[in-house]
């Protein structure tokens, strides 16, 4: 199965989330992950979905339901060789004689220390999927407690777009 990103923007609506988690049902069509930011500037949802299909016709599939939705704008399909990048937090519990080469590890991959307590240490790791497995690798001798990573997003602006949805919303608006 070949994984695809896939950008929605869509006006705000409460309920355009599980209508959107309602489509990606078929047993065909894997959801990987999914994230959505709502803009409180314009009112739009900006929906990144990463998603396994087995073939190109079942990602078209998905992007004209994505478009049939009345709220949505815009779909875009990522091309294949766009960056990604992945968010990593990872919680440890290091000894005092480890914390050298922590930092040393913080420091080679431009990673960020959120929190020192008892119970344990926060990093913060925001880099492609390789470089963030790479991180927790490293880490593993170094008590890790617990391991929080963000779905894989992509961005490139020679996006494929489908544009279906724009147009349906503005016949149904002319309409009402």
């Amino acid at each position: 199965m070949q994984e695809h990103q896939v950008v929605v923007v869509a006006l705000f609506s409460r309920d355009l989330p599980a209508r959107i988690a309602g489509l990606l049902l078929p047993h065909d069509i894997e959801m990987v992950g999914m994230q959505f930011n709502r803009s409180e500037d314009d009112g739009f949802w900006w929906i990144h979905l990463s998603v396994r299909t087995k073939s190109d016709e079942r990602l078209e599939f998905l992007t004209k339901r994505l478009n049939r939705l009345i709220d949505v704008q815009r779909v875009v399909v990522l091309e294949q060789d766009c960056p990604r990048r992945q968010s990593v937090y990872v919680r440890l519990n290091p000894d005092a004689a480890d914390l050298k080469q922590i930092w040393s590890l913080v420091t080679r991959f431009d990673a960020e220390v959120l929190d020192i307590d008892e119970a344990g240490t926060m990093l913060h790791l925001n880099a492609s999927p390789d470089r963030c497995v790479n991180f927790i690798s490293m880490l593993r001798p170094h008590n890790i407690i617990e391991v929080v990573a963000s779905a894989i997003s992509a961005a490139r602006p020679q996006a494929r777009i489908s544009r279906g949805g724009a147009q349906r919303t503005a016949a149904v608006r002319a309409r009402a």
